[in-house]
């Protein structure tokens, strides 16, 4: 994901937070975690063996 589209995401779920329980945007801190696909599995099934 390019740093656009973090901060894009960040500021949504900011604005959803405070919006849905009245947090100070502030207040909340967002981590950004991105795994490469060889290192995360759905079902047992690693990413990027998924098609």
């Amino acid at each position: 994901m390019d740093v656009d589209k973090k901060r894009e995401l960040a500021d949504a779920i900011a604005e959803a937070g405070a919006r849905a329980y009245g947090f100070e945007r502030d207040s909340m801190i967002l981590l950004i975690k991105e795994n490469e696909p060889e290192n995360a599995a759905l079902g047992g099934t690693l990413i990027c063996d998924r098609e």
